[in-house]
């Protein structure tokens, strides 16, 4: 265990002093970083992360915040250890090592905080990139109302292409299409997706399309309520069969926050006995982004 300290006008009205508490097992870390001072918001952070090596003097740190009874993301901080680990740079902070809290506030902060404290708050030993790479847990959705739209187009689709003026099929039936425009049709038919916002393809290599409700060039820091969404479809081979298609739905809203996330859905398709394609089943959940966690939340 290594501790570094700063204090700032000890003894008066204003003092407040940082202090930063760091244990190396291997090349798992975790650490507590606290500013202690008079006022009402004082936030303590708990560290961890995992260094490349044992004797690594510069490592990245992902964060777990609170203040005022309330917990959050803190984000990454970048912590190095300079002239022989007598000091300690936090994010620019330069604090010196110390054997005790050296601050006038002592008693409103205790002893410095120990291995199991920060392990209450933080990953256990050993389980650091499974708790970066979280599970994402999905629940299974009812496909009743999918099917009934795809029973009701076959009926429908002699008569349409009877009447049709198209050249396309895929304009007729889209089920006769890639599984991404059975997708999409599904979620529009549904009213998941708004009525009137226009379908693009997505600009990447992947086989999908994006809805937005807003236009590229809204400012997003004025969207208070969230109220501005995406809807990106994308296609993939599915893991579970050859003989079947996934596409994936990600429903992002306007977040001013990293520690978002955003709404999830994975269809499965299978090719039916008229060469078009049926569902197999629908699961959602929430998921936070990949630099969070990228499983459920609550996300780092």
């Amino acid at each position: 265990m290594s501790y570094y300290s700063k204090s700032v006008n000890p003894g008066k009205s204003d003092e407040f002093t940082q202090d930063f508490t760091i244990y190396r097992i291997g090349k798992e870390i975790r650490a507590s970083y606290r500013t202690i001072s008079g006022g009402y918001d004082s936030p303590n952070c708990y560290y961890f992360g995992e260094a490349d090596t044992v004797n690594q003097n510069i490592i990245y740190l992902n964060s777990i915040c609170s203040s005022e009874g309330e917990s959050y993301d803190g984000g990454k901080i970048k912590v190095e250890f300079k002239l022989n680990n007598s000091q300690l740079n936090v994010n620019g902070e330069i604090l010196k090592k110390a054997e005790q809290v050296n601050s006038t506030l002592y008693e409103w902060y205790g002893t410095i905080p120990t291995l199991d404290d920060i392990l209450k708050i933080t990953p256990p030993l050993g389980k650091t990139k499974e708790r970066i790479e979280r599970k994402l847990i999905l629940t299974t959705q009812n496909t009743d109302k999918f099917k009934k739209l795809i029973n009701n187009y076959f009926k429908d689709l002699k008569a349409t292409h009877r009447t049709s003026k198209t050249k396309s099929k895929i304009e007729v039936y889209p089920f006769l299409g890639t599984p991404v425009n059975l997708a999409s049709f599904l979620f529009e038919k549904t009213d998941i997706i708004p009525n009137g916002i226009k379908k693009q393809k997505l600009d990447n290599s992947n086989i999908g399309f994006i809805y937005k409700t807003c236009p590229d060039d809204y400012n997003i820091e004025e969207d208070y309520d969230g109220k501005c969404r995406r809807y990106i479809f994308n296609q993939k081979n599915s893991k579970s069969s050859k003989d079947q298609i996934d596409v994936e739905l990600e429903i992002h809203t306007t977040c001013l926050d990293d520690s978002c996330w955003y709404e999830y859905h994975i269809l499965e398709f299978e090719r039916g006995m008229d060469s078009g394609w049926l569902i197999v089943s629908h699961k959602k959940g929430n998921r936070c982004y990949e630099d969070r966690g990228g499983g459920s939340p609550p996300c780092l």
